[in-house]
Parts: structure tokens; sequence; C-alpha cells
């Protein structure tokens, strides 16, 4: 959402951006063991009824970095700290709020009826809106538009694959959680003997990364159950004869469960292991894991799971979704390789036929783990490279996985920033 308003604003021409603040979802079992209480408390007096919290972008990201990368690419751009800041404009008190989708009336059909279907007018029409409002704004009389959030808005094809690739780097998780994660790749490395090299990205051979989606809106939403999701995880491990798995889960109830299954999956032992587990040999940086919120938690798990050697997540979630496309910019030799006009299921071939139990699934292994009906995305599997010539992945599954219904999830490889 925060890419989606930063794309709007370049698009736009707009000569300063308020820095955002974050308002983050906090989940009913987000209740950290913190030896001091204080630590969270200024997060928590700022919950609302439905289980948010508004944070400063420093809370989560790299505040400097973000404002060095911006500058470096857009310098008429100013950054504004807080809208308090604005007291010196009256003509700011008053927002003009904006729905970027309400531009235009032409509409895609489903599943991308949320993207824009003319991003190449998006500028005119914001000119036209602006006109339409007969506000006399200038350098002295400056307006604000606020913009609507939006998730899967921006179709990533008519920007530049390079320009895709690097654009969701302009946000990163600030320090503490960098150095967090780095200890617990580190610790992950030592535990199991992986010789992994921090130097460098993802590396064949070391760790299964697994995104356990479960929670009480999971179930709700009839998301997929947390026994398939166990299920293709294990399948997946099994199958490409990786030893460790590492999980990322907000339910201790659901990892203890994942992990008694993993004991038994194989013949031989599938260790699992999460960042908690990882740091009880670090009683400092343990101390301030348990005291993060669930926010911070998830982010730690983010850097470690981009760094796994194959990743598993799931069709509905979107953290999942955003592993797996960061991981695909690897695939693509450090560019963005853009999803064909007509969907297919994997970067290699596609079988055309739905109705067999291989669709889709041309260059890896089919049948009960993978086939066309288990995926909906399986990136690299025919190899790297833009045209898929390069050397293939380990069990010819590439670098990622997202498990789900294969006509599905179309909307997120064209709409989601890597």
């Amino acid at each position: 959402m925060l890419l989606n308003c930063i794309r709007y604003t370049i698009e736009a021409g707009a000569t300063s951006i308020v820095i955002p603040e974050l308002k983050l979802w906090i989940p009913h079992n987000d209740s950290p063991n913190t030896p001091d209480p204080e630590l969270n408390t200024g997060l928590q007096s700022r919950k609302e009824k439905d289980d948010t919290a508004h944070v400063p972008f420093s809370y989560l990201f790299d505040l400097d970095f973000f404002k060095e990368s911006l500058t470096g690419a857009c310098p008429r751009i100013k950054f504004i700290p807080h809208i308090n800041d604005l007291y010196t404009a009256p003509s700011t008190q008053n927002p003009h709020p904006l729905d970027p989708g309400s531009l235009s009336p032409e509409k895609l059909e489903e599943p991308f009826e949320s993207l824009l279907a003319s991003p190449g007018t998006w500028a005119n029409d914001f000119t036209t809106w602006l006109n339409e409002i007969n506000f006399e704004f200038s350098e002295k009389l400056p307006m604000r538009v606020t913009i609507k959030e939006t998730l899967l808005h921006w179709p990533l094809k008519y920007d530049n694959p390079d320009f895709v690739s690097q654009f969701g780097r302009l946000i990163r998780p600030n320090q503490e959680i960098r150095t967090l994660a780095s200890t617990v790749l580190y610790e992950l490395s030592q535990k199991y003997n992986l010789r992994f090299n921090a130097s460098e990205g993802i590396q064949d051979e070391m760790y299964y990364g697994a995104h356990l989606r479960t929670g009480e809106d999971a179930k709700a939403a009839n998301w997929t159950s947390v026994e398939k999701q166990t299920q293709n995880y294990l399948q997946a491990c099994k199958h490409n004869k990786f030893r460790v798995i590492y999980l990322a889960c907000t339910s201790e109830t659901d990892i203890k469960h994942f992990t008694s299954l993993a004991h038994s999956h194989t013949t031989y032992h599938i260790h699992v292991a999460t960042a908690a587990n990882l740091l009880t040999l670090h009683p400092k940086d343990l101390a301030i894991y348990t005291s993060l919120s669930s926010p911070h938690r998830s982010l730690i798990d983010h850097e470690v799971l981009l760094k796994s050697s194959i990743f598993g997540g799931t069709l509905e979630s979107s953290y999942s979704w955003n592993i797996a496309l960061r991981r695909h910019i690897v695939w693509g030799n450090g560019t963005w390789i853009p999803q064909a006009e007509d969907f297919v299921f994997d970067r290699g071939g596609a079988v055309k036929d739905q109705n067999e139990k291989d669709a889709g699934a041309i260059g890896g292994p089919v049948g009960g783990y993978g086939g066309g009906r288990f995926q909906s995305f399986r990136d690299g599997a025919a190899g790297t490279g833009k045209d898929g010539l390069g050397n293939p992945g380990k069990g010819g599954y590439g670098l990622s996985v997202v498990f789900g219904d294969p006509l599905r999830g179309q909307e997120w490889e064209r709409g989601l920033w890597p």
C-alpha cells in the first residue's frame, strides 16, 4: 500500500510528501512476553477498536535510507516530517481525499478489476481532477491530497522492469530488525552446520522457508487450512530432501503441531527452526525479540525467508506473495520478468489442458506435490534467467512456490510490488 502511494506521488508530479505513518494490524494473540512493559506502552495506547495501531515510519522501516533513496531518484520531492509541520500552511488544513482508481471509468475484468486499466493516462486524469476541484493552489498556497489505501492497483507491466525490481527497495527494515534477522540467520547456520555465507544471497541446499498463515481471521475467511499448508510444506521439504525448515508462524500451538509432524514425515529427521528458538543462546537478543510486536517479528521472519533455498507460501497471503515476488527478481538475474499476457502456471513451460493432473507443470515434478492443481505460482522451475535457460532449481522447483488454485493469484503477480 505504501509503495502504491509513493508511485502515485511520483506520477502526479508532487513537490512534497508527508512522511507517512503506518497503520498496523495487531493480531489478538500478539502478547509479547516483555521484561519491560514500557517498551510497548506507546503502541498499545494507540490501538483502535479494530486492533490496529498508528506508528511512525521508523517504527518498522529505515527512514534515512528511504529519504536518501527517494531524493536520489526524485530530487524535486521534499519531505515533511509530520502532518503537524504544515501549521504554517493553512491551505493544507482540509485535505482533498482521492481514490486513485476513480479517475477513469474504464475497468478490467475479474480478477484484475482492482488494477488500473489505463495507467498511461492517469497523470492527465489527475490534472483534470485538480482542475475540477476549483482550488487555487500555488507555491504559497499548497494543496494537500490524501491517497486512499490501495494494495493491488498499479499494473507492474506499465513500468520498466529494472524500475519494478528496484522500487520496492526504497523501503527496508530498520537497523534493529536487520540486526536481529542477521543473528537469527547466523544461529540457523551454526546450529545445523549449514555453512551459510552471509555475503551471498540465496544459496542451494541450505534450508526450506515456510510461511504458515494461521489465525482466527484466516479461519473465518475460509483460507487454506493449517493442515493443508502443513502438508504442502512437508511434502516440498521431503521432495527436495531438505533437513531444515525455517518456519514463520504467529501461533505457538501451530508451530508445535507442525514440528511434531515434521519429525515423523520422512525416514530422516527434519528440524524445524523459528526465530525464537534460535535466539535462546542470545539472552539479550531474545529479550529484545520477545518485547517486539508481531509486525516487527514478521519482518525478521521476512528477512530470513528471503534467503531460503526454496520458499513455500500460501495463495491468500500478501506476505507470502511479497516474498515470492521479491525472490523472483533473483530468478530474473536482477531484473523483473513480467508475467505473460496469457497466464502460465510457472516460468518454464505450461500445459494448456487444465483438466490434466499435470497441468501447468512442465519442468518439475507432478502429482501429490506441485502438480498443476496444487500451485498458484512456481518460479524458476525451468531454470534461471529471462528465458529459463539457466540451471534448474533443486528438484526442478526453482526458488519459490505459492500453493493454491492455479487459476487464482494472477492479480498478485501483476499488481504487488516486489
